[in-house]
């Protein structure tokens, strides 16, 4: 439960991949990752991006995308704080 954890333990987080954003510029929780998969869905596209310690992170980006995502390519993902959730 929430009242076992102790200061320095790790935990795991998790976010939904439609509340990630592709932003044009650094800030306030951003944090930039390399593209490794893009799948396009018609409405939307779906993209992971590789983040500093070798972690993955899905983000939904509604169509059209404001630029073209392609594999390699850095971008910088907007992760807003609300959206974690402890698992």
């Amino acid at each position: 439960g929430w009242g076992e954890m102790r200061p320095g333990e790790t935990v795991e987080l998790v976010i939904r991949p439609e509340r990630v954003r592709v932003v044009p510029q650094a800030g306030e929780n951003v944090v930039e990752g390399r593209i490794v998969r893009v799948i396009y869905q018609g409405a939307q596209t779906e993209l992971m991006a590789e983040i500093a310690g070798g972690q993955r992170v899905m983000a939904t980006v509604t169509e059209p995308a404001p630029e073209r995502l392609t594999p390699g390519q850095i971008v910088k993902l907007y992760m807003p704080p609300d959206a974690f959730r402890l698992v």
